[in-house]
């Protein structure tokens, strides 16, 4: 819930670093989600080159995730 709320409040950095606290649970079924959202907050920063590797992560890593077609449209 703060992550989503710092993303709101457009606290971007705040929100990146919630986000990626999901990837200290092996077991998690939100990683797609949490890449998904540290993407969209490097696009929010102007940071390109983040947002790009990000979204190439999620496809590569996750190519049944209902984020991908997302991504993809972000990439275009």
């Amino acid at each position: 819930l703060l992550t989503i709320n710092n993303f709101k409040m457009k606290k971007y950095h705040l929100s990146i670093k919630e986000f990626k606290k999901v990837f200290l649970y092996m077991d998690s079924n939100k990683r797609d989600d949490s890449l998904y959202k540290i993407a969209k907050c490097y696009i929010s920063l102007n940071d390109e080159l983040n947002a790009y590797e990000t979204l190439n992560d999620l496809i590569e890593n996750y190519p049944d995730s209902e984020y991908v077609k997302k991504a993809k449209d972000l990439l275009k």
